[in-house]
């Protein structure tokens, strides 16, 4: 009798030390996710090393200056819905993913490194392409002016030739120049103005070597802005 009891409190104790059921495993993203994610990053990375390549290394230069490689508008394209993807993305990680293992300390150096990643890649894109609310104008503005884009030169030209062959070419050759931020044909004393935005002014003497030397001109005037008081992109529409 002893010795049964002694059995039964044996089994008993073995049956508490056994658990019944297996601990929980923190489950891993799915292959389909993992896959989604790497292609869409591989992407947005490869489409923006080529597009730059192409940039800088593959533009022929013509006979009214340098003109960009044909695959670069469809590559700057790619690289455009690769990045409003990615915004979606980087939602979809941060709720289902990242929120709920990171109290698990797993990896958190890589996690946050590649958060900080598409953080600045997110705003700095939507800031400075699809942004028009003044505030965010205001914003981008000011990373330019951070990153060391901080000198704006208006550039009226005036021509010899008003021909419309001549004002294609000479269009074609501005429009191509990153350095441009607007293009405007004036009425008055002068025929051209552009607005440029360089980072020094070496960089400027650069853009207006490149500018004399795309099509003959008449005579180039710089004029360089000390200070900006107001820019809004608000149209004054009256109030009905």
């Amino acid at each position: 009798m002893q010795s049964q009891e002694h059995v039964r409190a044996h089994r008993h104790v073995d049956h508490r030390r056994t658990p019944s059921k297996k601990s929980p495993v923190p489950d891993r993203m799915s292959a389909r996710k993992r896959l989604a994610i790497y292609s869409l990053l591989g992407t947005l990375w490869f489409s923006g090393c080529a597009w730059l390549v192409l940039d800088q290394f593959f533009q022929s230069k013509g006979q009214f200056g340098m003109t960009p490689h044909p695959w670069a508008p469809a590559i700057l394209l790619l690289h455009g819905i690769a990045a409003i993807l990615s915004m979606y993305l980087l939602g979809w990680i941060t709720a289902r993913h990242v929120l709920r293992w990171w109290p698990g300390r797993l990896r958190r150096l890589s996690g946050g490194v590649l958060a900080g990643f598409f953080v600045l890649l997110a705003l700095s894109g939507f800031a400075l392409f699809f942004v028009s609310d003044d505030r965010w104008q205001h914003f981008a503005a000011t990373a330019h002016d951070a990153l060391g884009l901080g000198i704006t030169v208006f550039v009226s030209v005036e021509s010899a030739d008003h021909s419309e062959a001549w004002l294609q070419k000479f269009a074609e050759a501005v429009s191509a120049m990153p350095e441009v931020m607007e293009f405007y044909r004036m009425a008055g004393d002068v025929d051209y103005m552009l607005r440029v935005v360089v980072a020094d002014m070496q960089s400027y003497d650069i853009f207006y070597k490149k500018l004399i030397s795309a099509v003959p001109l008449k005579n180039v005037t710089s004029r360089f802005a000390m200070e900006k008081i107001k820019s809004v992109t608000a149209l004054p529409v009256p109030a009905a």
